[in-house]
């Protein structure tokens, strides 16, 4: 298993993830290159979720595997409270990748259509109503 596999095992552990890991100078080094890697997989999900035809949707076509924020967010939170110039330089470079990505998630009225559509047509629980009605919501706020 090459590094990256083990940053993204560490990633999906039910457990804390081993931070002493995760923010060691081995792994801190290609941070860079996996958080673009994360993106364009996210990025390549988002547009396969745009194609599939709404009446083939299900509440988990939404669903994502996280690795992509939940790295983010540790570096973040690695830069708050132990700040470096490698870090800051990591968060500095991505930081508009990831904001131009989620504009473009968070404006897509492809997507809008497809909550809608999952929101009228298909049988839901409670809690996904209440998620659907939340993304939906947020859209219009937008």
């Amino acid at each position: 298993m090459n590094l990256k596999e083990k940053v993204l095992a560490e990633l999906k552990k039910k457990d804390f993830p081993d931070l002493k890991f995760l923010f060691s100078e081995e792994v801190l080094e290609i941070s860079s290159e996996l958080l673009n890697e994360l993106l364009d997989k996210e990025r390549k999900d988002f547009y396969n979720l745009l194609k599939i035809d709404n009446k083939d949707l299900t509440f988990e076509s939404f669903e994502d595997d996280g690795n992509l924020d939940y790295l983010w967010s540790l570096l973040n939170h690695l830069e708050n409270v132990d700040s470096s110039d490698k870090l800051r330089k990591i968060i500095e470079d991505f930081r508009p990748k990831l904001q131009d990505f989620a504009n473009e998630v968070s404006y897509s009225s492809e997507l809008f259509e497809k909550y809608i559509y999952v929101d009228n047509n298909l049988e839901l629980d409670d809690e996904q109503k209440r998620i659907m009605y939340l993304r939906i919501k947020s859209f219009k706020d937008r």
